[in-house]
């Protein structure tokens, strides 16, 4: 009589725990890789406010040569720099 492993035999136990173990790393790296994205995302958005931000204050200095500096481009790049509080 074949020994048992929690009831099953050995070979579907570890080709169980093998299609377990492939589909667990398959799984995390989507996240990983979804993670990624979003976190380029939002880089990619940060650059097009600083670019934004720049044209802004390119027009008002075109528009308006008189009026006194005050840019909103280092503002918001200081705004971006800040580390996040949790």
């Amino acid at each position: 009589m074949e020994e048992l492993l929690f009831g099953v035999e050995p070979f579907y136990v570890l080709t169980y725990l093998a299609g377990a173990s492939i589909a667990g790393a398959g799984i995390g790296w989507k996240i990983i890789k979804l993670i990624n994205r979003i976190d380029l995302r939002g880089r990619n958005q940060n650059k097009a406010l600083i670019e934004i931000a720049e044209h802004m204050d390119n027009e008002t200095d075109r528009l308006h040569p008189k009026r006194s500096e005050n840019h909103i481009k280092s503002t918001i790049v200081r705004i971006l720099e800040e580390p996040r509080k949790n």
